[in-house]
C-alpha cells in the first residue's frame, strides 16, 4: 500500500533516488539538469544530494490548495523501495498534472509495483480533478518509455538544451 511520505523520509528518499541515478544514468532528464542534480545526461553533480533534498522537501511540505503535490512511498520490511512525486501545475489554460519522479528499487522492477505506483498517482490526480497529465523521461531511458507508453502515455515533444560551449561562445 502506498502512503504519503513525510519530511522524516527525506534521507531515505534521497538515498533511493541517488542510488537509482548512479546505477541508471539514463534516468537523467532535463529536470535533473535544470535543478542542478545532474550536469549532463551522464554526469551527476557534486552537490546532487543537497539540491535533490531541497526539491523533495518542497514537494512533501507543499501546502498549496491551488497547486498541490504529493510524494507517495511504498515500504517493504520498513524500507522505502518505491516512490513517486505527483504535482499540479498550470500555465494559462487550465491546471495539469506532472509526474515529477517515479523510482522503483531495481530488485522490485517487473513486479507490478511501478504500475501500482502510477495508478495511485493517477487516482490522486483524478481526486484533484486533473485529467491532463505530463511527465518527462531521460533521453535513453527506453524501459521507462516502454512502461509509460504501455500505460497510456504518448510522446508529444522533444526537449533540447543549448550546448555549454555554444552558450559560452554567444556570451563573448
Amino acid at each position: 500500500m502506498f502512503v504519503k511520505a513525510t519530511l522524516k523520509d527525506t534521507n531515505a528518499l534521497c538515498d533511493l533516488f541517488l542510488k537509482t541515478l548512479r546505477e541508471h544514468k539514463s534516468y537523467i532528464s532535463h529536470g535533473e539538469m535544470q535543478m542542478g542534480v545532474a550536469l549532463s545526461n551522464d554526469e551527476i553533480s557534486d552537490d546532487a544530494e543537497k539540491k535533490w533534498t531541497y526539491y523533495i522537501r518542497k514537494k512533501i511540505n507543499n501546502r498549496s490548495t491551488k497547486y498541490p503535490s504529493v510524494v507517495l512511498k511504498y515500504l517493504d520490511e520498513g524500507k522505502i523501495v518505491a516512490f513517486g512525486v505527483f504535482e499540479v501545475s498550470a500555465d494559462d489554460d487550465k491546471p495539469f498534472g506532472i509526474i515529477g519522479d517515479m523510482v522503483v528499487l531495481r530488485k522490485y522492477r517487473g513486479s507490478g509495483l511501478g504500475k501500482k505506483l502510477l495508478n495511485e498517482g493517477l487516482q490522486w490526480f483524478a481526486a484533484m480533478g486533473i485529467d491532463d497529465i505530463y511527465l518527462e523521461s531521460g533521453l535513453h531511458n527506453e524501459s521507462a518509455h516502454r512502461f509509460f507508453e504501455k500505460n497510456g502515455f504518448q510522446r508529444v515533444s522533444y526537449v533540447f538544451k543549448l550546448k555549454q560551449e555554444k552558450q559560452n561562445e554567444q556570451s563573448m
